[in-house]
């Protein structure tokens, strides 16, 4: 028994964003924390060295057969595209950053500006 092949069903007048273009928009800075936060937090996992090894993929430019990689090189691509534009902004400073311990909640850093 042979199944009939439907055709693709085509819906019309999608909008989509155009390739190769550049999107400007305005992000609050708390954004910013939270894609921190998921590029750690999702990608991080429980396996630290399963995770250095991602970063090494995406810092080699070898991502295409490792979605995963692929994905970090995203998330690490938006987050270093808002901080070259916070800094042309003047929306940096320099604090003191106290890197946090397992049990400290990560969604709080303990920082003081210099």
């Amino acid at each position: 028994m042979s199944e009939e092949k439907k055709e693709p069903q085509v819906i019309k007048d999608v909008e989509i964003i155009k390739d190769n273009g550049s999107v400007n928009i305005t992000l609050p800075t708390k954004m910013y924390v939270r894609f921190q936060q998921l590029l750690f937090e999702v990608f991080g996992g429980d396996d630290e060295k399963e995770f250095i090894k991602k970063l090494e993929k995406v810092s080699k430019g070898d991502i295409e057969e490792d979605r995963i990689a692929y994905h970090m090189h995203t998330m690490i691509t938006l987050i270093s595209n808002m901080e070259v534009a916070a800094r042309e902004q003047n929306l940096t400073e320099k604090v003191d950053y106290t890197m946090p311990t397992e049990d400290s909640n990560t969604t709080e850093n303990q920082s003081s500006p210099q």
